[in-house]
């Protein structure tokens, strides 16, 4: 290959003492008999998703079943694995799982699980999400989860403004001689669509249920800083779709929305962020 291009310079690497490391393997040679054993760097560390880390349990199993897995796997020698079953006991232990995990995770699997044709993902954000993921248990949907506490995220750059109005994302409008309560969404920022709802109401229009209310009723409205709750700030997109739809079913259950009844049906997952929101508060 080298002679190929002047920059090319493939390097064969030599066994050393009739062992040779390929992988995450270490191939040992002895009477033309191959053995192996589990290779680690110099600089490998016994870090994996600590115990107490806000991630799902499927993903902290997951990093245990690649270690489990290899002793199953792969033919290791009885030395080798002794030596990696103590190196696994270790790495569990400084990242306060219980032996029990290992144990756990070295029997086969069972094959006779019900295959689910359907995935869909949640975001983990603590035990309470499988409140609602229970709901789907007996149905044709896999459930899976991301996170959001990644190292990307961590370090992305956030331009923050000081001025909050110039976002977008999901609003609430109060009026001010009553305790009813408007839920939108702008894609534009918050400052316009404020100005938009205090325009129809200048102008006697029929474009905002927020102004239907205030024209129909003579009631007051208060100015953008008392008037507009910013509920959530977000782009454009099916999540604030989401969002809005979740806030207008929340202010249904508490008889204090003008939306139109978008949000008639039962549903029983805002039913759960609802009384999980409750409970947090108190």
């Amino acid at each position: 290959f080298n002679t190929m291009h002047h920059k090319l310079k493939f390097k064969m690497e030599q066994q050393s003492q009739n062992k040779i490391n390929y992988l995450d393997l270490t191939i040992m040679t002895n009477n033309n008999e191959l053995k192996f054993e589990i290779y680690r760097k110099p600089t490998s560390t016994d870090l994996i998703l600590h115990n107490t880390s806000c991630d799902p349990y499927e993903h902290k199993e997951a990093a245990i079943n690649y270690l489990c897995n290899r002793i199953n796997t792969y033919k290791l020698t009885n030395e080798g694995k002794i030596k990696e079953e103590g190196i696994i006991t270790r790495i569990l232990v400084n990242n306060e799982y219980s032996t029990y995990a290992r144990d756990h995770n070295t029997k086969p699997p069972n094959n006779n699980t019900p295959q689910k044709d359907k995935w869909t993902k949640f975001t983990y954000f603590g035990p309470s999400i499988r409140r609602i993921t229970k709901l789907f248990h007996n149905t044709n949907i896999k459930i899976t989860f991301k996170t959001n506490n990644t190292i990307k995220n961590f370090l992305r750059i956030k331009h923050e403004t000081t001025d909050k109005y110039n976002l977008c994302g999901v609003y609430q409008m109060t009026c001010k001689d009553c305790d009813l309560k408007y839920v939108g969404q702008t894609g534009c920022n918050f400052r316009t669509r404020y100005k938009e709802h205090i325009r129809e109401i200048k102008m006697n229009g029929q474009k905002s249920k927020f102004a239907q209310h205030i024209l129909d009723t003579t009631h007051n409205y208060h100015t953008i800083d008392k008037a507009m709750k910013i509920l959530h700030i977000e782009k454009k997109g099916k999540m604030l779709n989401t969002l809005e739809s979740f806030h207008i079913y929340e202010l249904t259950k508490q008889n204090l929305q003008m939306n139109e009844a978008l949000t008639d049906s039962y549903n029983q997952i805002y039913d759960i962020l609802i009384k999980t929101n409750q409970t947090q508060e108190i």
